[in-house]
């Protein structure tokens, strides 16, 4: 999520010289630097090219990688599975 989230604030540019300073536009608006994205490291580029998401329609889209349109609910549900994982250990530690 970091990456994403990277890519979707504007940077505030300075120059060095004390000067007026310039807001960029969003990372994934550039072509070049959405091309070197890469939300999915190792297996699980793998495991979304097994769930087949949709190809994405925009450029926003495509910044959820392999799961494209589908990618926000990808992610959704990611932070509950974990999110119950965290609960599962914290009551398994405490019942022992």
């Amino acid at each position: 999520m970091k990456k994403i989230k990277n890519m979707l604030i504007p940077t505030l540019m300075r120059d060095g010289q004390g000067g007026a300073a310039t807001l960029l536009p969003p990372r994934y608006k550039d072509d070049d630097l959405r091309l070197t994205l890469n939300t999915s490291p190792g297996p699980i580029a793998f495991i979304e090219q097994l769930s087949g998401g949709k190809s994405p329609t925009n450029k926003h889209e495509y910044l959820f990688g392999v799961s494209g349109k589908e990618g926000p609910e990808v992610y959704r549900n990611s932070i509950k599975f974990r999110t119950w994982l965290c609960v599962a250990q914290i009551v398994f530690s405490l019942v022992r």
